[in-house]
């Protein structure tokens, strides 16, 4: 049978299979495809919304640690020389900004300890006003759950409280006020309990704005970790714990009961169909605020039965369009075998020739179509890249030797320079000991100059081996939890730290896919640094991380010392040294640039009155500026 008559028949064939066959599969397929396509869709759908959910707590979490950090709040706690009424307006001031700034705040407090929980600052949202209350409108809370629950975090924590509905003198407020209670503890300098910092939320207000409302065929819910509706379509059903009337997730769709009874992630379900996907689907996840012990659970239910609908009406125009698909294909396979088979011949078997290795390939060069420009370029092709080939063997083989004489000299260079340096350092011990006495003073102080010199001459050839060498055992990257990490180098200094009272701080540090040896080095150098250069004790030593991901920029910032703005362009450059009276060979600071730039980022210094701050982003950030 001749290669035409093939041609034909089998580009008719494969249409009219490939035709039946997706026809088939979409028929008989096509539920299964739908309903893996619908929970898709809705588990994005809530996953995204589970997302902006998480990030709102984060935020909440972000001005609760801000309002804690304040001047005035420490002022509060600590004494301070500004009278208490300077110290509360201000932090008055701060407070009325922060809730017209976020309109589902509903009241910020600041709460002593002393006098039974009593209210020192309040502000609150009365309609569209911000009002901050008198003196004699504070109330004491020393009784309330989240005082006392507060009283117990340690510094740092965060205390999230029931969402429940706002109570007045023991009685739910009507109309109803769904509250949640974010605070942190605040203690005095001398780490003693003292009062509270806490934010009221407008539930209602925060979930509108952070996880709508339920329309057409989409419907929100929002569970506490009881499983009791804190949003629902039906608002009769909200809050039914607190009137006395319990509505659950679990008893209204009993196969999220032990899903929620688990530390599962997310589940979905289909309801009322048998998992069939022209029913009612129902996706509901896991959030956990950060730094918080309370779980929610938010779901969407939606219907997709248009979408069913749509589908069957396209199977049908798929299956039209398939049949005339294999028309064309049959009428296109015969005038395509007409055209293309005796040059397609010809160039396959030149083809298989030329990869066989030989040489006298017959091309039909002389044609003046496609084939004949094929036939040219595939000559061309093959000679440049053997042309090409050779130069990178060539390349590849002096780059090794360089490398390997590189690497050689570095070794014979540095064993060389070591061991005259090793015998000068011990002739001079022994010429210290020889000289001795009152007689010998000025002789000793030159013997001890030209060992200290010595050993910092081994300690230069030291680093620069260090420096040369940086890299060359870092392969693959890991995930590395850098506030692990932090915490193992500071064990290394802890006398040195101790010794000196260094304040020591922590930022909170991310997990980076990165080399766990380079970047122990990295944080190695830059404590030493601070320790070498801050000029007096009790100094403070902080460990920075200001966003996420490739956008986080990390940095370790230190007080007692500083570096003048005509010198900080050159602070990296290897064997650079701008304090002559302390100890070092220059190149710590270069170690830690070649670190950054093996994780393929960037390194800078800030420097600001008595303060240091070296930043570095291990990942440079595309099309963005350096963040300053």
């Amino acid at each position: 049978m001749k290669i035409a008559t093939k041609i034909r028949i089998l580009a008719s064939a494969l249409a009219l299979v490939t035709a039946l066959t997706v026809g088939w599969v979409m028929y008989a397929g096509y539920r299964g495809s739908i309903a893996s396509l619908e929970r898709e869709v809705l588990q994005q759908r809530v996953e995204a919304d589970v997302f902006r959910l998480e990030e709102a707590f984060n935020e909440i979490s972000h001005d609760i640690r801000f309002l804690e950090g304040l001047p005035e709040v420490r002022g509060f706690a600590n004494g301070s020389s500004r009278s208490r009424r300077e110290l509360g307006d201000d932090l008055a001031g701060t407070f009325v900004q922060l809730l017209k700034a976020k309109p589902h705040y509903a009241q910020v407090r600041l709460i002593g300890a002393a006098n039974d929980g009593a209210e020192l600052v309040r502000v609150d949202r009365a309609g569209e006003e911000v009002v901050r209350r008198g003196e004699q409108e504070l109330q004491r809370k020393g009784h309330r759950n989240y005082f006392q629950e507060t009283s117990g975090k340690l510094r740092g924590e965060i205390y999230y409280s029931e969402i429940d509905l706002n109570r007045e003198k023991g009685k739910v407020e009507f109309p109803k006020r769904p509250t949640l209670r974010v605070a942190m503890p605040v203690y005095d300098q001398g780490e003693a309990f003292w009062g509270i910092v806490i934010i009221n939320l407008d539930f209602q207000g925060f979930a509108r704005e952070f996880i709508g409302t339920s329309r057409e065929r989409f419907a929100h819910y929002l569970c506490n970790s009881s499983g009791d509706y804190l949003v629902h379509p039906d608002e009769g059903k909200v809050f039914g714990f607190d009137l006395g009337e319990r509505f659950r997730i679990q008893d209204d769709y009993p196969g999220f009961a032990d899903f929620i009874a688990s530390g599962d992630d997310g589940m979905t379900l289909a309801i009322e169909s048998g998992g069939q996907s022209d029913g009612l689907w129902f996706h509901l996840q896991r959030v956990k605020p950060r730094g918080s012990e309370k779980t929610y659970f938010y779901g969407v239910s939606a219907r997709f039965d248009e979408v069913v609908s749509a589908f069957k009406s396209t199977l049908f125009r798929t299956a039209l369009i398939g049949m005339l698909l294999c028309v064309f294909a049959f009428l296109g396979a015969v005038g395509l075998s007409l055209l293309i088979t005796k040059p397609i011949e010809r160039v396959a078997l030149a083809a298989r020739r030329l990869g066989e290795g030989q040489d006298d390939v017959d091309l039909p060069y002389q044609r003046k179509d496609e084939i004949g420009v094929l036939a040219s370029s595939f000559k061309d092709m093959r000679q440049s890249i053997r042309d090409q080939e050779c130069a990178i063997l060539d390349a590849n083989d002096k780059l090794t030797q360089a490398n390997l004489d590189l690497k050689h000299f570095s070794h014979i260079s540095s064993h060389e320079l070591r061991e005259p340096l090793t015998r000068i350092a011990g002739l001079a011990s022994l010429l210290e000991r020889e000289v001795g006495g009152e007689s010998g003073a000025a002789a000793n102080g030159l013997a001890k100059s030209v060992k200290r010199e010595a050993a910092s001459a081994l300690q230069q050839i030291t680093d620069f081996r260090v420096f040369s060498h940086l890299g060359a055992g870092a392969s693959v990257r890991e995930p590395v939890d850098l506030a692990a990490l932090v915490r193992e180098v500071l064990n290394e200094f802890q006398s040195k730290l101790e010794e000196r009272k260094v304040l020591v701080a922590l930022e909170d540090l991310p997990v980076v896919e990165g080399y766990r040896n380079l970047l122990r080095v990295l944080y190695r150098n830059l404590v030493e640094n601070a320790l070498k250069y801050s000029e007096r004790d009790a100094f403070s030593l902080r460990f920075t991380c200001v966003g996420s991901g490739r956008d986080a920029v990390l940095g370790v910032f230190n007080t007692g010392s500083s570096i003048l703005p005509e010198y900080q362009g050159s602070l990296f450059q290897i064997f650079t040294r701008f304090h002559r009276h302390v100890e070092g060979t220059g190149i710590g600071l270069s170690i830690c640039k070649r670190v950054v730039e093996c994780h393929s980022g960037e390194i800078w210094v800030e420097s600001k009155g008595d303060s240091v701050h070296i930043k570095f982003r291990l990942e440079e950030k595309e099309n963005d500026d350096t963040e300053n």
